[in-house]
């Protein structure tokens, strides 16, 4: 007899059966590793396109720095920052957009000092005399009869007993960049000042140090701490007799408009300070942090010249406007030296901790 076996035909279905499943199983695999790999795919793009993003938007982000000084346009720190602004935006292409703010327009110099220190300023260029608030470091530069000038003063600050003073000011959360020579002070009065008889109790305004007060005190007048917005207004109504700072300073507020003589001490230094505020670089990436300290020294060779032709140009306006330039006599000169010395003493006996770098500059000028 012919035929199929119920037992062939149950083999024949369930072997059916078995490749059915191994077919659909392997359909589903395939899908899913082809599910997968679309995932994978994708999501890769994502990724680095968000991180291309994010390195485009890191790249065309800019950073504002706004730097303040006390001066007009054309004084020796303006232009220092007008130099800066020019040679940074174009080192970084665009990336730090610098403005400049002179003649006080953020606030006193009091006002910007402590708004570098919290990070609303991003940069200043000021005497140091205005900054003992942040260091007392920082008025180092103001001793009186202790440098020979004020272009040897601002080089050894920027030199190693300057890197001193900067690891100081950094832990106060301020970043020098550079130092920079102004001038050597002298005292501009309405009254004659030929003599230390003149000089004494005369009202002088000085900047905020101690040191500042010491040395003009050294000479017998009545120093008189006071900001730049205020001495213009003094000198006009005749709350001050005159002014310790030195002739291009004289010369941007026209000081000789109301006084019309200047004597040629304490002719310490006016050293300034260009710093900025350490929250603000810290926001900045390591080659703009890098790129704004070169920039700032870069500097400092063109802003000595600058300094050095402003001052003889001031010094010939105050005397074109009929201001009289005095030297003491020899005998009151060596007296004032000795007094100086006071000084020195006084300012190293209220900052013992200051002695080393005392000691430091002097080992310097000593070579």
């Amino acid at each position: 007899m012919h035929g199929k076996t119920p037992c062939g035909s149950a083999y024949v279905k369930a072997a059916y059966q078995l490749l059915k499943e191994v077919i659909r199983r392997n359909v589903m695999r395939r899908s899913i590793l082809i599910a997968l790999t679309i995932i994978f795919v994708m999501s890769s793009f994502v990724l680095f396109g968000f991180v291309g993003g994010v390195k485009q938007a890191e790249a065309a982000k800019k950073y504002i720095m706004r730097i303040g000084t006390a001066t007009a346009e054309g004084h020796p720190q303006n232009y220092i920052g007008e130099k800066f602004k020019a040679k940074i935006e174009s080192e970084t292409d665009g990336k730090i957009a610098v403005s400049i703010y002179p003649a006080g327009q953020l606030g006193s110099t009091s006002q910007m000092v402590q708004g570098i220190i919290t990070g609303g300023i991003q940069g200043l260029i000021s005497p140091t005399s205005f900054m003992q608030s942040i260091d007392p470091s920082l008025v180092i530069t103001d001793l009186p009869g202790f440098y020979p000038n004020v272009t040897v003063a601002a080089e050894i600050m920027n030199g190693p007993a300057g890197d001193i003073v900067r690891d100081r000011v950094d832990k106060k959360g301020v970043i020098i960049i550079s130092f920079h020579r102004m001038s050597q002070k002298g005292i501009i009065s309405r009254e004659s000042v030929s003599n230390l008889d003149e000089v004494k109790g005369q009202k002088i305004r000085v900047m905020g140090s101690k040191l500042s007060q010491d040395e003009v005190a050294a000479l017998g007048a009545v120093p008189v701490p006071m900001d730049v917005p205020e001495l213009i207004t003094a000198l006009q109504q005749g709350t001050v007799d005159g002014a310790c700072s030195d002739e291009p300073f004289m010369r941007n507020i026209k000081a000789y408009e109301r006084a019309k003589h200047f004597l040629l001490e304490p002719q310490s230094p006016i050293v300034s300070a260009f710093v900025v505020s350490k929250k603000w670089m810290n926001t900045l990436p390591p080659e703009l942090q890098e790129a704004v300290r070169d920039a700032a020294k870069s500097l400092i060779d063109d802003a000595t010249t600058y300094a050095e032709q402003y001052t003889e140009k001031a010094a010939q306006i105050m005397k074109q406007e009929g201001v009289t330039f005095y030297e003491l006599p020899a005998a009151e000169k060596k007296l004032t030296i000795e007094k100086y010395k006071m000084a020195q003493a006084a300012f190293l006996k209220d900052n013992t901790d200051l002695k080393p770098l005392y000691e430091t500059i002097k080992k310097t000028l000593e070579k």
